[in-house]
Protein backbone atom coordinates (compact mmCIF):
# COMPACT_ATOMS: atom_id res chain seq x y z
CA UNK A 1 0.00 0.00 0.00
CA UNK A 2 1.36 3.41 -0.99
CA UNK A 3 2.54 5.87 1.66
CA UNK A 4 1.33 8.84 -0.38
CA UNK A 5 -1.79 9.42 1.74
CA UNK A 6 0.43 10.04 4.76
CA UNK A 7 2.01 13.01 3.00
CA UNK A 8 -0.79 14.38 0.82
CA UNK A 9 -4.12 13.46 2.42
CA UNK A 10 -7.23 15.20 1.19
CA UNK A 11 -8.92 14.68 4.56
CA UNK A 12 -7.82 13.98 8.12
CA UNK A 13 -9.46 13.00 11.41
CA UNK A 14 -7.74 14.24 14.56
CA UNK A 15 -8.74 11.84 17.32
CA UNK A 16 -8.26 13.44 20.72
CA UNK A 17 -8.94 16.96 19.47
CA UNK A 18 -8.87 19.39 22.37
CA UNK A 19 -9.77 22.98 23.22
CA UNK A 20 -6.95 23.13 25.80
CA UNK A 21 -3.83 24.77 24.42
CA UNK A 22 -0.72 22.66 24.95
CA UNK A 23 -2.50 19.33 24.62
CA UNK A 24 -1.42 17.32 21.60
CA UNK A 25 -4.89 17.27 20.06
CA UNK A 26 -5.06 21.05 20.26
CA UNK A 27 -1.64 21.84 18.81
CA UNK A 28 -2.04 19.38 15.93
CA UNK A 29 -5.20 21.19 14.81
CA UNK A 30 -3.55 24.56 15.33
CA UNK A 31 -0.61 23.56 13.14
CA UNK A 32 -2.88 22.33 10.35
CA UNK A 33 -4.74 25.65 10.37
CA UNK A 34 -1.69 27.90 10.73
CA UNK A 35 0.34 26.11 8.06
CA UNK A 36 -2.46 26.40 5.53
CA UNK A 37 -3.38 22.75 5.06
CA UNK A 38 -6.08 22.74 2.36
CA UNK A 39 -7.65 19.36 3.09
CA UNK A 40 -10.77 18.69 5.14
CA UNK A 41 -10.21 18.50 8.90
CA UNK A 42 -12.47 16.52 11.24
CA UNK A 43 -11.84 16.91 14.98
CA UNK A 44 -12.90 13.84 16.97
CA UNK A 45 -13.85 14.26 20.64
CA UNK A 46 -17.08 12.84 22.14
CA UNK A 47 -17.02 15.50 24.89
CA UNK A 48 -16.78 18.59 22.69
CA UNK A 49 -19.13 20.22 20.21
CA UNK A 50 -16.54 22.37 18.42
CA UNK A 51 -12.80 23.04 18.42
CA UNK A 52 -11.50 26.17 16.65
CA UNK A 53 -15.05 26.64 15.35
CA UNK A 54 -14.92 23.26 13.62
CA UNK A 55 -17.59 20.69 14.36
CA UNK A 56 -16.43 17.81 16.55
CA UNK A 57 -17.45 14.22 15.91
CA UNK A 58 -17.80 11.62 18.66
CA UNK A 59 -16.06 8.88 16.66
CA UNK A 60 -14.22 8.39 13.38
CA UNK A 61 -17.10 6.23 12.16
CA UNK A 62 -19.50 9.17 12.59
CA UNK A 63 -17.55 11.37 10.14
CA UNK A 64 -19.53 11.78 6.90
CA UNK A 65 -16.68 10.55 4.67
CA UNK A 66 -13.85 8.01 4.75
CA UNK A 67 -10.87 10.16 5.65
CA UNK A 68 -7.46 9.52 4.11
CA UNK A 69 -5.66 9.45 7.45
CA UNK A 70 -6.52 9.39 11.15
CA UNK A 71 -4.16 11.09 13.60
CA UNK A 72 -4.55 9.62 17.09
CA UNK A 73 -3.47 11.63 20.14
CA UNK A 74 -5.14 9.96 23.12
CA UNK A 75 -3.96 7.89 26.10
CA UNK A 76 -2.53 4.61 24.83
CA UNK A 77 -5.11 2.53 26.71
CA UNK A 78 -7.89 4.02 24.55
CA UNK A 79 -6.23 3.23 21.24
CA UNK A 80 -7.37 -0.39 20.68
CA UNK A 81 -11.00 0.74 20.74
CA UNK A 82 -10.18 3.71 18.52
CA UNK A 83 -8.47 1.39 16.05
CA UNK A 84 -11.59 -0.79 15.91
CA UNK A 85 -13.62 2.33 15.16
CA UNK A 86 -11.15 3.31 12.42
CA UNK A 87 -11.40 -0.23 11.06
CA UNK A 88 -15.20 -0.04 10.92
CA UNK A 89 -14.94 3.13 8.81
CA UNK A 90 -12.41 1.47 6.47
CA UNK A 91 -9.77 4.16 7.02
CA UNK A 92 -6.44 2.78 5.77
CA UNK A 93 -3.80 5.12 7.24
CA UNK A 94 -3.18 6.12 10.86
CA UNK A 95 -0.55 8.18 12.67
CA UNK A 96 -0.41 7.26 16.36
CA UNK A 97 1.16 10.07 18.36
CA UNK A 98 0.67 8.46 21.78
CA UNK A 99 3.44 6.86 23.82
CA UNK A 100 3.12 4.01 26.31
CA UNK A 101 3.66 1.04 24.02
CA UNK A 102 6.68 -1.24 23.53
CA UNK A 103 9.07 1.40 24.84
CA UNK A 104 7.42 0.98 28.25
CA UNK A 105 6.37 -2.00 30.40
CA UNK A 106 4.60 -5.32 29.80
CA UNK A 107 1.22 -3.60 29.52
CA UNK A 108 2.71 -1.44 26.77
CA UNK A 109 3.90 -4.53 24.93
CA UNK A 110 0.42 -6.02 25.21
CA UNK A 111 -1.14 -2.86 23.79
CA UNK A 112 1.39 -2.88 20.96
CA UNK A 113 0.45 -6.43 19.99
CA UNK A 114 -3.28 -5.73 20.21
CA UNK A 115 -3.16 -2.56 18.10
CA UNK A 116 -0.90 -4.17 15.51
CA UNK A 117 -3.20 -7.20 15.21
CA UNK A 118 -6.19 -4.94 14.53
CA UNK A 119 -4.23 -2.96 11.95
CA UNK A 120 -2.92 -6.00 10.12
CA UNK A 121 -6.34 -7.62 9.96
CA UNK A 122 -7.87 -4.43 8.54
CA UNK A 123 -4.90 -3.55 6.30
CA UNK A 124 -4.35 -0.26 8.12
CA UNK A 125 -0.88 1.26 7.77
CA UNK A 126 0.48 2.88 10.94
CA UNK A 127 3.21 5.45 11.51
CA UNK A 128 4.27 5.46 15.13
CA UNK A 129 3.34 5.15 17.90
CA UNK A 130 5.39 7.46 20.14
CA UNK A 131 6.06 10.09 17.49
CA UNK A 132 5.32 13.56 16.18
CA UNK A 133 4.55 11.94 12.84
CA UNK A 134 4.53 13.57 9.43
CA UNK A 135 4.91 16.86 7.67
CA UNK A 136 5.03 17.85 4.01
CA UNK A 137 5.93 21.36 2.91
CA UNK A 138 4.10 20.79 -0.38
CA UNK A 139 0.72 19.72 1.04
CA UNK A 140 1.19 21.69 4.32
CA UNK A 141 0.04 18.58 6.18
CA UNK A 142 1.53 18.29 9.65
CA UNK A 143 0.81 16.02 12.64
CA UNK A 144 3.31 17.49 15.10
CA UNK A 145 2.13 18.31 18.63
CA UNK A 146 4.89 20.94 18.86
CA UNK A 147 3.75 24.41 17.65
CA UNK A 148 5.22 25.10 14.19
CA UNK A 149 4.86 28.50 12.54
CA UNK A 150 6.24 27.69 9.11
CA UNK A 151 7.84 24.98 6.98
CA UNK A 152 9.94 26.53 4.20
CA UNK A 153 9.68 24.40 1.05
CA UNK A 154 12.85 22.77 -0.20
CA UNK A 155 14.33 19.46 -1.26
CA UNK A 156 15.76 18.01 1.98
CA UNK A 157 13.85 15.21 3.74
CA UNK A 158 14.43 14.17 7.36
CA UNK A 159 13.44 10.77 8.74
CA UNK A 160 13.89 9.79 12.38
CA UNK A 161 12.78 7.57 15.22
CA UNK A 162 12.35 10.70 17.26
CA UNK A 163 10.07 13.71 17.36
CA UNK A 164 13.13 15.93 17.52
CA UNK A 165 12.98 16.79 13.81
CA UNK A 166 9.38 18.01 14.06
CA UNK A 167 10.16 19.95 17.21
CA UNK A 168 13.28 21.67 18.48
CA UNK A 169 15.51 20.74 15.54
CA UNK A 170 13.00 22.18 13.09
CA UNK A 171 13.04 25.41 15.10
CA UNK A 172 16.85 25.38 14.83
CA UNK A 173 16.66 24.93 11.06
CA UNK A 174 14.10 27.71 10.73
CA UNK A 175 16.08 30.17 12.83
CA UNK A 176 19.69 29.37 11.84
CA UNK A 177 19.71 27.62 8.47
CA UNK A 178 18.35 28.78 5.15
CA UNK A 179 17.55 25.65 3.19
CA UNK A 180 14.06 24.26 2.77
CA UNK A 181 12.43 20.96 3.66
CA UNK A 182 10.38 18.59 1.53
CA UNK A 183 9.23 16.00 4.08
CA UNK A 184 9.75 15.12 7.74
CA UNK A 185 8.89 11.66 9.04
CA UNK A 186 8.97 10.63 12.69
CA UNK A 187 8.71 6.85 12.75
CA UNK A 188 8.63 6.46 16.54
CA UNK A 189 8.48 2.81 17.60
CA UNK A 190 8.01 1.61 14.02
CA UNK A 191 5.07 -0.64 14.87
CA UNK A 192 4.28 -0.97 11.16
CA UNK A 193 5.84 1.45 8.65
CA UNK A 194 9.62 1.28 8.99
CA UNK A 195 12.77 2.81 7.56
CA UNK A 196 13.12 0.87 4.31
CA UNK A 197 9.59 1.74 3.15
CA UNK A 198 10.14 5.43 3.74
CA UNK A 199 13.52 5.23 2.01
CA UNK A 200 11.85 3.69 -1.04
CA UNK A 201 9.16 6.38 -1.05
CA UNK A 202 11.63 9.27 -0.76
CA UNK A 203 13.89 7.80 -3.44
CA UNK A 204 10.98 8.18 -5.86
CA UNK A 205 9.76 11.53 -4.50
CA UNK A 206 10.42 14.28 -7.06
CA UNK A 207 10.30 16.95 -4.34
CA UNK A 208 13.18 15.35 -2.40
CA UNK A 209 16.81 15.61 -3.55
CA UNK A 210 18.61 14.85 -0.27
CA UNK A 211 17.52 12.14 2.20
CA UNK A 212 18.58 12.38 5.86
CA UNK A 213 18.01 9.63 8.43
CA UNK A 214 18.45 9.46 12.19
CA UNK A 215 18.47 5.80 13.25
CA UNK A 216 18.58 4.12 16.65
CA UNK A 217 18.06 0.61 15.32
CA UNK A 218 16.86 -1.23 12.23
CA UNK A 219 14.16 -3.88 12.30
CA UNK A 220 14.76 -4.90 8.69
CA UNK A 221 18.42 -4.18 8.02
CA UNK A 222 18.61 -6.08 4.72
CA UNK A 223 15.60 -4.27 3.26
CA UNK A 224 16.98 -0.93 4.43
CA UNK A 225 20.34 -1.69 2.81
CA UNK A 226 18.73 -2.57 -0.52
CA UNK A 227 16.46 0.49 -0.57
CA UNK A 228 19.25 2.85 0.54
CA UNK A 229 21.59 1.49 -2.13
CA UNK A 230 18.97 2.17 -4.81
CA UNK A 231 18.20 5.61 -3.41
CA UNK A 232 21.87 6.63 -3.22
CA UNK A 233 22.24 6.07 -6.95
CA UNK A 234 19.76 8.93 -7.48
CA UNK A 235 20.37 11.29 -4.58
CA UNK A 236 22.57 11.67 -1.48
CA UNK A 237 21.53 9.59 1.54
CA UNK A 238 22.92 10.85 4.86
CA UNK A 239 22.59 8.90 8.11
CA UNK A 240 23.27 9.44 11.80
CA UNK A 241 23.30 6.23 13.84
CA UNK A 242 23.08 6.53 17.61
CA UNK A 243 23.25 3.86 20.29
CA UNK A 244 26.89 3.13 19.43
CA UNK A 245 27.93 2.72 23.08
CA UNK A 246 26.52 0.46 25.75
CA UNK A 247 24.81 3.34 27.52
CA UNK A 248 23.48 4.76 24.26
CA UNK A 249 22.13 1.36 23.26
CA UNK A 250 20.28 1.00 26.56
CA UNK A 251 18.85 4.51 26.15
CA UNK A 252 17.58 3.57 22.67
CA UNK A 253 15.62 0.66 24.12
CA UNK A 254 13.81 2.91 26.60
CA UNK A 255 13.30 5.65 23.98
CA UNK A 256 11.83 3.75 21.03
CA UNK A 257 12.27 0.07 21.96
CA UNK A 258 15.12 -0.18 19.45
CA UNK A 259 17.97 -2.67 19.47
CA UNK A 260 20.88 -0.68 18.07
CA UNK A 261 23.00 -3.58 16.77
CA UNK A 262 26.68 -3.81 15.89
CA UNK A 263 28.12 -0.42 14.92
CA UNK A 264 30.96 -1.83 12.82
CA UNK A 265 28.50 -3.83 10.75
CA UNK A 266 26.36 -0.73 10.32
CA UNK A 267 29.37 1.28 9.09
CA UNK A 268 30.25 -1.46 6.61
CA UNK A 269 26.66 -1.50 5.36
CA UNK A 270 26.73 2.27 4.83
CA UNK A 271 29.96 2.07 2.85
CA UNK A 272 28.66 -0.70 0.60
CA UNK A 273 25.35 1.05 0.01
CA UNK A 274 26.91 4.44 -0.76
CA UNK A 275 25.39 6.04 2.35
CA UNK A 276 27.12 9.08 3.85
CA UNK A 277 27.43 8.57 7.61
CA UNK A 278 27.57 11.62 9.88
CA UNK A 279 28.67 11.51 13.51
CA UNK A 280 25.86 13.68 14.88
CA UNK A 281 22.89 15.83 13.90
CA UNK A 282 25.00 18.98 13.55
CA UNK A 283 27.23 17.26 11.01
CA UNK A 284 24.17 15.84 9.24
CA UNK A 285 22.49 19.23 8.88
CA UNK A 286 25.69 20.95 7.75
CA UNK A 287 26.33 18.30 5.09
CA UNK A 288 22.70 18.44 3.93
CA UNK A 289 23.03 22.20 3.49
CA UNK A 290 26.09 21.77 1.27
CA UNK A 291 24.29 19.23 -0.92
CA UNK A 292 21.17 21.43 -1.06
CA UNK A 293 23.00 24.59 -2.11
CA UNK A 294 25.99 23.62 -4.23
CA UNK A 295 26.83 21.43 -7.24
CA UNK A 296 28.75 18.22 -6.65
CA UNK A 297 32.54 18.55 -6.90
CA UNK A 298 34.32 16.98 -9.85
CA UNK A 299 37.13 15.78 -7.60
CA UNK A 300 38.86 16.41 -4.28
CA UNK A 301 41.33 19.15 -5.26
CA UNK A 302 40.52 21.94 -2.84
CA UNK A 303 41.58 25.58 -2.68
CA UNK A 304 41.51 27.38 0.65
CA UNK A 305 41.40 31.13 1.15
CA UNK A 306 41.82 32.56 4.64
CA UNK A 307 42.46 36.02 6.02
CA UNK A 308 45.17 34.81 8.46
CA UNK A 309 48.28 32.68 8.18
CA UNK A 310 47.28 30.46 11.09
CA UNK A 311 43.89 29.88 9.50
CA UNK A 312 45.66 28.74 6.33
CA UNK A 313 47.82 26.28 8.26
CA UNK A 314 44.98 24.77 10.30
CA UNK A 315 42.68 24.69 7.29
CA UNK A 316 45.27 22.86 5.18
CA UNK A 317 45.64 20.28 7.95
CA UNK A 318 41.88 19.81 8.05
CA UNK A 319 41.65 19.38 4.27
CA UNK A 320 44.26 16.62 4.26
CA UNK A 321 42.87 14.96 7.41
CA UNK A 322 39.46 14.68 5.73
CA UNK A 323 40.90 12.89 2.71
CA UNK A 324 40.90 15.86 0.35
CA UNK A 325 43.86 17.28 -1.60
CA UNK A 326 45.32 20.77 -1.70
CA UNK A 327 44.92 21.96 -5.28
CA UNK A 328 47.97 23.17 -7.20
CA UNK A 329 47.13 26.64 -8.51
CA UNK A 330 47.95 27.47 -12.11
CA UNK A 331 50.23 30.45 -12.73
CA UNK A 332 47.49 32.31 -14.58
CA UNK A 333 45.30 31.95 -11.49
CA UNK A 334 47.82 33.89 -9.42
CA UNK A 335 48.42 36.67 -11.96
CA UNK A 336 45.40 38.79 -10.92
CA UNK A 337 46.35 38.38 -7.26
CA UNK A 338 49.94 39.46 -7.83
CA UNK A 339 48.56 42.76 -9.10
CA UNK A 340 46.94 43.50 -5.73
CA UNK A 341 49.47 41.83 -3.42
CA UNK A 342 52.75 43.25 -2.00
CA UNK A 343 55.81 41.85 -3.77
CA UNK A 344 57.20 40.39 -0.55
CA UNK A 345 54.20 38.06 -0.09
CA UNK A 346 54.35 34.54 -1.53
CA UNK A 347 51.10 33.38 -3.09
CA UNK A 348 50.18 29.69 -3.02
CA UNK A 349 47.38 27.39 -1.89
CA UNK A 350 46.24 27.95 0.82
CA UNK A 351 45.98 31.64 0.03
CA UNK A 352 46.69 34.01 2.93
CA UNK A 353 44.66 36.98 1.80
CA UNK A 354 45.50 39.50 4.50
CA UNK A 355 48.39 41.21 2.65
CA UNK A 356 46.10 41.62 -0.36
CA UNK A 357 43.37 43.03 1.87
CA UNK A 358 45.80 45.60 3.28
CA UNK A 359 46.98 46.52 -0.19
CA UNK A 360 43.74 46.60 -2.20
CA UNK A 361 40.88 46.41 0.31
CA UNK A 362 38.79 43.46 1.41
CA UNK A 363 36.10 43.64 -1.24
CA UNK A 364 38.49 43.66 -4.20
CA UNK A 365 40.77 41.03 -2.66
CA UNK A 366 37.95 38.56 -2.01
CA UNK A 367 36.22 38.98 -5.36
CA UNK A 368 39.51 38.75 -7.28
CA UNK A 369 40.64 35.50 -5.70
CA UNK A 370 37.23 33.82 -5.86
CA UNK A 371 36.94 34.60 -9.58
CA UNK A 372 40.46 33.27 -10.22
CA UNK A 373 39.92 30.04 -8.30
CA UNK A 374 36.55 29.38 -9.93
CA UNK A 375 38.22 29.64 -13.34
CA UNK A 376 41.18 27.39 -12.42
CA UNK A 377 40.62 23.96 -14.02
CA UNK A 378 42.87 22.38 -11.40
CA UNK A 379 40.52 23.39 -8.57
CA UNK A 380 37.48 21.22 -7.84
CA UNK A 381 36.14 23.15 -4.82
CA UNK A 382 36.80 26.29 -2.82
CA UNK A 383 36.74 26.87 0.93
CA UNK A 384 36.60 30.58 1.69
CA UNK A 385 36.93 32.13 5.16
CA UNK A 386 35.73 35.60 6.02
CA UNK A 387 36.26 37.38 9.33
CA UNK A 388 33.45 39.66 10.52
CA UNK A 389 34.85 42.28 12.87
CA UNK A 390 33.29 45.35 14.41
CA UNK A 391 35.09 48.45 13.24
CA UNK A 392 36.17 46.69 10.04
CA UNK A 393 33.19 47.00 7.70
CA UNK A 394 33.07 44.56 4.81
CA UNK A 395 30.60 45.02 2.02
CA UNK A 396 30.47 41.42 0.91
CA UNK A 397 30.88 41.15 -2.88
CA UNK A 398 28.01 39.82 -4.92
CA UNK A 399 28.65 36.08 -5.29
CA UNK A 400 25.76 35.26 -7.62
CA UNK A 401 27.98 35.29 -10.71
CA UNK A 402 30.03 32.43 -9.24
CA UNK A 403 27.09 30.18 -8.39
CA UNK A 404 26.83 26.73 -9.93
CA UNK A 405 30.30 26.53 -11.51
CA UNK A 406 31.93 24.54 -8.70
CA UNK A 407 31.21 24.16 -4.98
CA UNK A 408 32.13 27.14 -2.81
CA UNK A 409 31.70 26.70 0.95
CA UNK A 410 32.23 29.64 3.28
CA UNK A 411 33.43 29.86 6.87
CA UNK A 412 31.95 32.97 8.51
CA UNK A 413 34.03 33.73 11.59
CA UNK A 414 34.19 36.56 14.11
CA UNK A 415 31.37 38.68 15.51
CA UNK A 416 28.13 36.65 15.60
CA UNK A 417 25.79 39.53 14.79
CA UNK A 418 27.81 40.72 11.81
CA UNK A 419 28.47 37.13 10.83
CA UNK A 420 24.78 36.25 10.80
CA UNK A 421 24.10 39.23 8.55
CA UNK A 422 26.76 38.01 6.10
CA UNK A 423 25.43 34.45 6.39
CA UNK A 424 21.89 35.50 5.48
CA UNK A 425 23.09 37.29 2.37
CA UNK A 426 25.38 34.47 1.26
CA UNK A 427 22.95 31.65 1.95
CA UNK A 428 20.27 33.69 0.21
CA UNK A 429 22.51 33.23 -2.84
CA UNK A 430 22.89 29.50 -1.99
CA UNK A 431 26.44 29.61 -0.67
CA UNK A 432 26.49 27.45 2.50
CA UNK A 433 28.08 29.07 5.53
CA UNK A 434 29.72 27.49 8.58
CA UNK A 435 31.13 28.71 11.88
CA UNK A 436 34.63 27.40 11.11
CA UNK A 437 36.82 26.26 8.25
CA UNK A 438 36.95 22.79 9.78
CA UNK A 439 33.17 22.42 9.63
CA UNK A 440 33.10 23.65 6.03
CA UNK A 441 35.83 21.14 5.11
CA UNK A 442 33.90 18.34 6.81
CA UNK A 443 30.79 19.14 4.76
CA UNK A 444 32.82 19.31 1.54
CA UNK A 445 34.42 15.95 2.33
CA UNK A 446 30.96 14.37 2.45
CA UNK A 447 30.16 15.88 -0.96
CA UNK A 448 33.40 14.49 -2.39
CA UNK A 449 32.68 11.08 -0.83
CA UNK A 450 29.29 10.92 -2.52
CA UNK A 451 30.50 12.35 -5.82
CA UNK A 452 33.38 9.88 -6.07
CA UNK A 453 30.99 6.95 -5.54
CA UNK A 454 28.36 8.06 -8.04
CA UNK A 455 30.16 9.66 -10.97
Amino acid sequence: MSLEKFFSPESVAVVGASRTFGKAGNVILLNLLNLGYKGRIYPVNPKADTVFEMKCYPTVSSIPEVVDVAVVATPSTAIPEIMRDIQSKKVTHAVIISSGFSEGNEEGNRLHDEVLAIAQKAHIRIIGPNTTGITSSESRFCTSFVPIEDIPPGDVAFVAQTGLFLGVLLETLLSEEHFGISKVVGLGNKMDVEDSEVMEYLAQDEKTSIICFYIEGLKKAREFYEMAKKAARKKPVLVVKSGVTGEGSRAAISHTASLSGNDQLFSAMCKQAGIIRAADLEELVEAAKAFAFQPLPGGKRTALVHYTGAGCVMGADSIVEHGLEMAHLAEKTLVPLHRITPAWHTLRNPVDLWPSIESAGADKAFSTIVKSLIEDEGVDAVILAVGCMKGFPLEWPDMEEFYGKKPVLIAVEGDRELGFSALKKLEGQKFPCYRSVQRAVRALAHMVEYSSQHR
